[in-house]
């Protein structure tokens, strides 16, 4: 039943990935490369609210899922509900007034808008902001829906609330060449559809209780612990992955800053993977850890390891031969292909090791135990951020993702093993050796291998071909290679065999 789960969740995400992918290239067509710039804020923005959501999101997931294991009562957790939806609700309406404020300083001073205008620019943040705001919300509902184990429902949702955010726009084509403004206007009005959705769904999940306080200090003060510390990480995990684009969007003009994020647009992909993962895993790893089932947890950690390492590898590799390749297949601009390969080759391996790093860190929130992912990852930002500044400066966008590249792939040798000593006793390393290194190393090799046969000046269909099928057959070949991989590929190829004939 899991891995249909989790394949249904790479449906949905491979779909919104997809969509993304095929339009990306469009809205930098149609708006031009400074005003896609502001498109790359955007996104960029969305990542770092969550500074300002004090870990409620997660937190509300794992209390929603302790539910779901009849550990909490319908009272207590409606009373989580109404607690945290109203201080998060409160923290939004802050944030979003806070960027308002700010937009003119962001415009004149921050962002290199001259070929746009800082007055345009201004408007535009303002709208933005709000957008970010409703996204913003949506996600602890969502969240909230994940704990419950709703994630088909869930999965179809994205799929509808994606084709409205990335499609639906397209409506708007003849407007938005001439007033880019229009696009972000289109994303708060879906983003108003989501939030209404999702909360109606997780109050319609759960009991209606009248009696119960609709907000509790001393809740508040219960949970603030484990709210703290998904706050820090949550900290930890925009300072990791978004100190770099907050650098280069002062240091590169607004159509430079929308080639680099084309380029780490096409890296993120790996990075894509990452939330149908945590919303299957987050609550069945949390329910089994509750029960105390060890054996099980720990048969599910490895499996799934062993099914990702192959796939973070593949796709990872493959983006990292053929960048070239990948962007003229994506866009159809040459030029913009080459400019941007080199970017493109140093972000994939580093997002690759990003996302293989988000299992030790599930281990741990099972457990309710995370100190050792605060104090490691403090650690790792102690050296990257200064890192990222001096190879920014000097190098640019090539020089930052060399500098993640390094510094994750040395906390994934480094660090890992003393995570697994304490939750995972006996494998320390072994889960690297036995575990990451043969399928990845599978994974790499055979993507490796086709990559070589696909030229660099191929047409677009080619090129496309090459692409997905280095990636394809080097995932294959991993999960063939790893043993529990391959039991639970064969597994599931043979209940699908059985259920057709």
């Amino acid at each position: 039943m899991i891995y249909r789960i989790v394949i249904g969740g790479y449906l949905a995400q491979a779909y919104i990935t997809l969509i993304g992918i095929i339009l990306m290239p469009v809205y930098l067509h149609i708006l031009g490369a400074p005003a896609f710039g502001l498109v790359g804020f955007y996104l960029m923005l969305q990542s770092w609210v969550q500074l300002l959501d004090l870990g409620i999101s997660p937190t509300f997931s794992r209390e929603m899922a302790r539910y779901r294991a009849r550990v909490l009562t319908a009272e207590a957790a409606l009373l989580r509900l109404h607690t945290l939806e109203l201080l998060l609700g409160g923290l939004a309406v802050v944030a979003v007034c806070a960027l308002i404020i700010g937009r003119g300083w962001i415009a004149h001073d921050w962002l290199q808008s001259a070929s746009i205008g800082a007055v345009a620019v201004s408007r535009i943040l303002a709208i933005m902001a709000v957008a970010v705001g409703l996204r913003w919300v949506a996600s602890m509902y969502r969240a909230g829906l994940v704990g419950l184990e709703r994630q088909a429902l869930v999965n179809l949702l994205a799929v509808v609330f994606a084709t409205l955010r990335f499609v639906g726009v397209l409506v708007w084509i003849p407007i938005m060449r001439h007033w880019p403004i229009v696009f972000f206007a289109h994303q708060v009005g879906v983003g108003l559809l989501e939030v209404v959705t999702y909360r109606t769904l997780i109050h319609r999940g759960l009991p209606a209780r009248p009696q119960v306080s609709r907000f509790s200090l001393a809740l508040f003060r219960e949970l603030a612990p484990l709210a703290g510390a998904m706050a820090l990480l949550g900290a930890i995990w925009v300072l990791a992955t978004q100190f770099d684009k907050l650098v280069l969007s002062r240091l590169l003009s607004l159509a430079e800053y929308g080639y680099y994020s084309i380029a780490v647009m096409a890296a993120g992909g790996v990075l894509m993977l990452i939330p149908p993962l945590n919303q299957v895993l987050q609550p069945r790893m949390t329910i089994l850890a509750m029960q105390g089932n060890e054996e099980k947890l720990s048969h599910l950690y490895r499996v799934t390891t062993q099914l990702l390492a192959a796939t973070f590898a593949a796709v990872g590799a493959t983006i990292a031969l053929l960048p070239v390749q990948l962007l003229y297949a994506w866009s159809g601009n040459h030029a913009l292909a080459v400019s941007a390969s080199s970017i493109l080759g140093v972000y994939a391996p580093a997002y690759s090791c990003v996302a293989l790093l988000s299992l030790p860190f599930l281990l741990q929130f099972a457990h309710g135990k995370l100190r050792l992912h605060v104090w490691g990852n403090v650690l790792l930002l102690a050296f990257l951020l200064p890192a990222l500044v001096l190879s920014a400066e000097k190098w640019g966008a090539v020089g930052t993702g060399a500098t993640l590249c390094v510094v994750y792939a040395t906390f994934l040798l480094l660090w890992v093993p003393m995570i697994h000593h304490r939750f995972l006793p006996g494998r320390a390393f072994r889960w690297l050796l036995l575990d990451v290194g043969p399928p990845a190393g599978a994974a790499v090799a055979v993507s490796f291998l086709v990559s070589r046969m696909v030229p660099i000046d191929a047409s677009r269909i080619v090129s496309a071909f090459g692409v997905v099928a280095a990636a394809s057959m080097g995932g294959l070949a991993g999960l063939l290679i790893g043993n529990l991989s391959r039991s639970a590929l064969f597994e599931l190829a043979g209940s699908h065999a059985w259920k057709t004939s």
